[in-house]
């Protein structure tokens, strides 16, 4: 699940038989048990705890798809219910969406007396979670004493601690600025306090608590590294001997005991019992997956020269919400659009390449962020600043800042059906969102949301529910708007409602065809119709020497013309900023966009160019007979990409293909008339004119 480079973690045979043992006497398990997973099978609480479990005991094991449990987590109570299941759990984030996401309709139908033992692991255990789902399910039968507090990790095969079955959960009431600086105390129940639950006591193993810069054993209610040393342990990292030896090979420096394995997890013991608190290399865990600050600070920043490199912080809350704070590059000012759009493109950008919604994104005075002596970014410092609302903002954001409906709707609703889909979806992310359906536009993608993937599958779930039909999640990604996912089911018949009177078919164009509209892209930094007027008024020579940024002319130029590999010139008309481009705008992920044909991307955006100056919006063209007729000739990206070894990747295909050209546009613009790219040779583009005027006509 981690988002940083995978490592595989050696396990051996004696690895896993010592942890299954152990798994074997602390649950209690006999062949009598019957085990309900939801887990991917990759994982390692679903594949080892689970199914080598199950093999390894004996026992009955009931496996669900996680989309499944995504989709509809009611399905996982009623299937624990049916099968009369005696062992299940997963992350605390699995328990909060059932909480969420069963109504309260639905109780009735679910007896979880049977439910022995609700394991609850692998990302932070909230106290309140733990009571919101124990309060809503004790109707069902559940016992607030079946929860299982858990705490391990694959490089000990699994399990490391484990609260006593059948007894209440430990909570410890600390105050909030003791376990800040690493001596937690026990808080009043006002002010800045907060409830750690207990994880329980190591079994098998020896668990040590320790300062990890010093090495030294940490005392009793004292925050430090979490530190295991015993069987379970695994080998070390696949082929990976330096980063083995740093977690694998620790040593405690006052009584040279070890080798222990560093776990990076910060925590304490109290009364022996294990209280988590967080991470020491500051990775967070958000739905059970891994993320690394840094990797989305580097996201962010990497969408703009004007959001300062290594300037940012990214954390995250005890409800698991994400927060980037961000520095601003020195300029005196910003406008409100700019910086609406500074905002918009990083926020877009982590959701593509996350698949992470922020819960906001801060920009922050230049020189404001808190960093170490030694330049590191003090995260956790940022993160308080922001809690006791220190920061100094520009701006802040999240992502329904940019969600409007048009003033004026001129698409083109085909069908009552087709409006029905449209209520019902805006409704259902309008409510997962807390805000007002009127703030949405039915031409926004779901990407434009920022919804996640479990999101999305959680969202087909409701919408099932609702529409009282079945509704596969990966139609969000097919349609990925709410418009073009509204017109297909309104197009499945699955409702039964009459077609909306259209307006007839235009007639045939006749007489004389209008140029209403120009987007260009021309030497001399000519971006618009008006820009390269001015350069053939006022007869401006765009021809310029080969910048340095393209390739070096010493090495290719030879005034020979026949010289194989060579130039025989050293000038050309070069366009400006031809690697600027905003994939997120046209709804492209960044990894397709770098194998995008800079043709491809440039006709993208000279194309909105050319909407604009005709006065137009995408939403007045969308869903109509809007023909395409596309001159492409040159393949030099393809030459380069097969240089480069690239095009066996997933998106080459269409990215250097001159033949999708126009298809992209009339995809990304939802245009329905004829899509064509013509190739020949030097007249292609006035013969695109001359097809596109037939067409017309």
């Amino acid at each position: 699940g981690s988002t940083g480079n995978p490592k595989g973690v050696m396990l051996t045979h004696g690895n896993l038989y010592h942890n299954e043992c152990l798994i074997k006497e602390s649950f209690q398990l006999t062949s009598d048990a019957k085990v309900v997973c939801w887990l991917p099978q990759y994982h390692d609480m679903g594949l080892i705890g689970n199914i080598l479990g199950t093999l390894f005991n004996g026992m009955t094991s009931i496996l669900m798809s996680p989309l499944t449990f995504l989709k509809n987590p009611y399905l996982w109570l009623k299937t624990i219910s049916d099968y009369r299941a005696t062992h299940s759990g997963g992350p605390n984030f699995s328990y909060e969406l059932c909480v969420k996401r069963i109504p309260d309709a639905l109780l009735a139908t679910l007896d979880l007396s049977c439910w022995q033992l609700a394991y609850n692991g692998a990302e932070p255990i909230r106290a309140t979670t733990l009571q919101r789902f124990s309060d809503k399910f004790h109707t069902c039968g559940f016992q607030h004493t079946s929860f299982l507090p858990v705490y391990g990790l694959a490089e000990s095969s699994l399990l490391v601690t484990q609260h006593s079955i059948g007894t209440p959960v430990h909570l410890f009431r600390v105050d909030a600025a003791s376990l800040q600086q690493g001596q937690p105390q026990p808080g009043n129940n006002r002010g800045s306090a907060k409830t750690l639950v207990s994880s329980g006591r190591v079994l098998g193993q020896t668990l040590h608590i320790v300062n990890p810069h010093t090495g030294h054993r940490c005392a009793d209610n004292e925050v430090g590294e979490i530190w295991v040393q015993g069987d379970s342990v695994a080998q070390g990292y696949w082929k990976n001997p330096e980063v083995s030896a740093a977690t694998f090979a620790a040593y405690l420096t006052d009584s040279g005991e070890g080798p222990f394995m560093r776990t990076g997890d910060l925590g304490f013991l109290r009364d022996g019992d294990l209280f988590v608190t967080g991470r020491l290399k500051e990775m967070m865990i958000v739905d059970g997956r891994n993320l690394y600050p840094q990797d989305i600070e580097e996201t962010i920043q990497s969408t703009s020269s004007s959001l300062r490199v290594g300037c940012g912080a990214v954390f995250s809350l005890d409800d698991e919400a994400v927060i980037a704070v961000q520095e601003l590059s020195n300029r005196a000012e910003y406008s409100e659009q700019e910086l609406a759009e500074l905002a918009q493109s990083a926020l877009r950008a982590v959701n593509s390449q996350h698949q992470l919604a922020l819960k906001s994104l801060i920009l922050i005075e230049q020189g404001s962020l808190q960093k170490t002596s030694s330049g590191k970014i003090r995260r956790t410092a940022m993160a308080q600043q922001y809690q006791n609302h220190k920061l100094k903002v520009v701006k802040a954001f999240t992502a329904n800042d940019f969600f409007s409906r048009p003033e004026h709707d001129n698409r083109n609703v085909t069908s009552l059906s087709q409006a029905h889909y449209e209520a019902a979806i805006l409704n259902v992310i309008a409510t997962e969102l807390g805000i007002n359906a009127e703030q949405i536009s039915p031409r926004m993608t779901f990407a434009d949301f920022g919804l996640d993937s479990k999101t999305l599958v959680g969202l087909a779930g409701i919408l099932e529910q609702k529409l009282k039909q079945p509704l596969p999640p990966q139609l969000f990604f097919d349609y990925p708007s709410i418009s073009k996912l509204a017109e297909y089911l309104g197009g499945q018949g699955g409702c039964e409602h009459g077609p909306l009177a259209t307006n007839p078919d235009p007639t045939k164009a006749q007489g004389d065809i209008a140029i209403i509209g120009i987007g260009c892209r021309f030497p001399g930094q000519a971006d618009s119709a008006e820009a390269f007027w001015q350069i053939l008024e006022q007869g401006i020579d765009t021809i310029a020497e080969t910048p340095a940024s393209r390739w070096s002319t010493q090495q290719y130029y030879d005034a020979d013309i026949l010289a194989p590999g060579k130039m025989a010139t050293k000038w050309g008309g070069y366009l400006q900023r031809v690697k600027d481009f905003d994939a997120a705008f046209f709804g492209i992920k960044d990894k397709e966009a770098t194998l995008l044909d800079p043709q491809q991307r440039i006709l993208l955006e000279t194309s909105w160019h050319a909407l604009e100056h005709a006065g137009l919006t995408p939403e007045s063209t969308a869903g109509k007979e809007v023909g395409v007729f596309v001159g492409v000739s040159n393949v030099d990206y393809d030459r380069h990409c097969s240089r480069i070894g690239a095009c066996s990747e997933p998106y080459a295909g269409t990215g250097i293909a001159t033949s999708i050209a126009a298809n992209r546009l009339s995809y990304f613009y939802d245009w329905r008339g004829p899509s064509v790219a013509l190739d020949t040779a030097c007249s292609s583009s006035l013969v695109a004119i001359h097809q596109a005027c037939n067409s017309l006509r």
